[in-house]
């Protein structure tokens, strides 16, 4: 594995609501750390101290580079000082623990009303792995159970049963109840 000692747009994507360019940077996917809280809706200059904290610096595996922007004709193709970057697979955490009643304070309820009713969904998730080893995201119960099922299958020893039991579950759930044949396929 080689590292690169420049950062570069790898991609763009759609983050609730946000457009949020992805970097890597030494083999790393990070986003600039303002984006997210330009999208909480929280004081940036606030924001800033808290991420510089040690202990923050290291939940969300700050990095500070030079940015890249995506620069018109003539333009800068990076920022010319360093900016805050969070780990990508971080942001959500990140979010999580953004304060919504703070943010309501200072007026943006709309904004803190969604980000709370994700932080709610971000609780169960992590219930939910933390008790089954699993969260799934529950667009559809189609999509739930063909989760479980390829789970199950790569699953081995103690694993395979958790992943048995839960497919049981689901099954009965949706009022599928094996008969004797079929019961053998969950062991």
């Amino acid at each position: 594995m080689t590292t690169q000692t420049t950062a570069k747009i790898t991609d763009i994507i759609y983050f609730h609501g946000c457009t949020l360019p992805i970097i890597t940077w030494n083999n790393i996917n990070y986003v600039p750390a303002k984006y997210l809280t330009d999208l909480a809706g929280v004081d940036w200059r606030t924001a800033k101290r808290s991420l510089l904290d040690e202990e923050n610096i290291l939940l969300y595996a700050i990095k500070q580079f030079k940015s890249p922007v995506i620069a018109a004709q003539g333009g800068s193709p990076t920022t010319p000082d360093d900016v805050i970057h969070i780990q990508f697979d971080r942001a959500y955490f990140y979010l999580a623990r953004i304060n919504t009643k703070i943010m309501k304070a200072m007026g943006n309820v709309t904004a803190a009303e969604q980000l709370l009713q994700l932080q709610i969904e971000w609780a169960k998730v992590l219930h939910d792995y933390e008790t089954d080893g699993i969260a799934i995201k529950g667009k559809s119960t189609h999509n739930e159970l063909m989760q479980i099922m390829k789970m199950r299958q790569m699953a081995i020893g103690q694993e395979k049963q958790v992943f048995s039991k839960m497919l049981q579950s689901k099954l009965a759930e949706l009022g599928y109840q094996p008969d004797g044949e079929q019961g053998d396929l969950f062991k």
